[in-house]
């Protein structure tokens, strides 16, 4: 994807996963963090307006900042990935949780052009099914560990 700015995505890109200013003014600073991507308690750790966090980053990134979908219900998080899309056109990514009715509505929106990243994703069934979504794969570091101590007998 390229967005207005003219950055180009590459097929692979080391995301910062904060909500902190600090941390994505440090992170960018290296030169080579492609974007920025929150979760729902990153966002909640700095009590402020999701739409304010969001739109600051954009300030800041060179490249795609995604958001965590969490409204309750698929009506209810169309409306809120459509508030989102809308605040940086172009900009902004959905990270959407890997469940079967979301996998739909990212694929709906992959379709009508967006970037949309697929988020706790624990096999490789679920990997597979992220991309015919059409989706960009996010793995967290949390996920991977769980899933290894998972494998290992510890949880």
């Amino acid at each position: 994807m390229q967005d207005s700015s003219g950055h180009k995505d590459k097929d692979m890109s080391l995301y910062l996963d904060s909500a902190l200013v600090e941390d994505a003014r440090a992170a960018f600073a290296y030169g080579f963090v492609g974007g920025i991507t929150t979760n729902p308690n990153l966002l909640a750790k700095i009590n402020r307006p999701e739409e304010e966090v969001i739109a600051e980053r954009y300030e800041i990134a060179k490249g795609t900042v995604f958001y965590q979908l969490q409204a309750d219900g698929p009506g209810a998080r169309v409306a809120e990935g459509e508030r989102m899309l809308g605040l940086v056109p172009n900009r902004v990514g959905l990270k959407i949780p890997c469940t079967r009715q979301n996998l739909q509505l990212a694929a709906d929106f992959a379709a009508q052009g967006h970037v949309v990243g697929i988020t706790a994703i624990f096999s490789p069934a679920q990997i597979y099914l992220a991309c015919e979504a059409g989706a960009h794969l996010h793995y967290e570091e949390s996920f991977l560990h769980a899933l290894n101590s998972r494998c290992a007998g510890k949880g």
